[in-house]
């Protein structure tokens, strides 16, 4: 689990505030590197741009959206 702030901060996403003890071990961030950064750090490029755009607009808007996305851990492991 991963929590953000609600609002976008300008080209960059919205900041992680919290992040639980499985996201820390499943993802290989110590809390205190992870926190501040934004979900945007953890996407990569095996994430279709539509579906990142789909994203911003949804939240942009505060719609809700479901989509798949693919995170990359710290090794940047799938």
């Amino acid at each position: 689990v991963f929590i953000t702030e609600p609002e976008l901060v300008a080209g960059a996403g919205m900041p992680i505030v919290y992040v639980n003890g499985a996201f820390t071990r499943l993802m290989g961030f110590e809390w205190d590197s992870i926190i501040g950064k934004t979900q945007r750090s953890l996407v990569g490029a095996a994430t279709d741009g539509k579906t990142l755009e789909a994203i911003r607009t949804a939240q942009t808007r505060r719609l809700p959206m479901r989509a798949d996305i693919t995170l990359y851990r710290k090794d940047g492991v799938e």
